[in-house]
């Protein structure tokens, strides 16, 4: 990844640390809320193949995986956003995020249970 964020977008070994350090946290906070959605959606599946027929039970159990769905694409948002202020100049942000969406077209796989792109 250094040498692909270096050749696409310019970023030097200082800021490659600084990128690293903000894709720990990342990864720390991120992990618990992929865990719970894939917690929640074991608990809606084996209620759906199930004889239980509330369908509050159900709405309960999309709401809280949309809730934590929601916490997701917001750390998203913020950990890129805190990404790019990395970057020393508007272009290299904007280089940044070409090799981004980029790598992202070439390399995104569908989330669990989102079916085939």
């Amino acid at each position: 990844m250094r040498q692909f964020l270096n050749e696409k977008a310019g970023i030097d070994s200082i800021q490659f640390e600084q990128i690293s350090g903000l894709r720990k946290d990342y990864y720390r906070l991120l992990e618990p809320l992929n865990d719970n959605v894939d917690s929640l959606r074991k608990e809606l599946a084996f209620y759906t193949f199930s004889d239980g027929k509330d369908t509050a039970v159900v709405a309960d159990l999309v709401g809280k995986i949309v809730g934590n769905q929601q916490k997701i694409e917001y750390l998203n948002c913020t950990h890129y956003k805190a990404v790019r202020k990395v970057c020393y100049s508007l272009e290299q942000q904007q280089k940044l995020d070409e090799a981004f969406r980029d790598f992202v077209s070439k390399h995104h796989k569908r989330r669990r249970g989102h079916g085939p792109q």
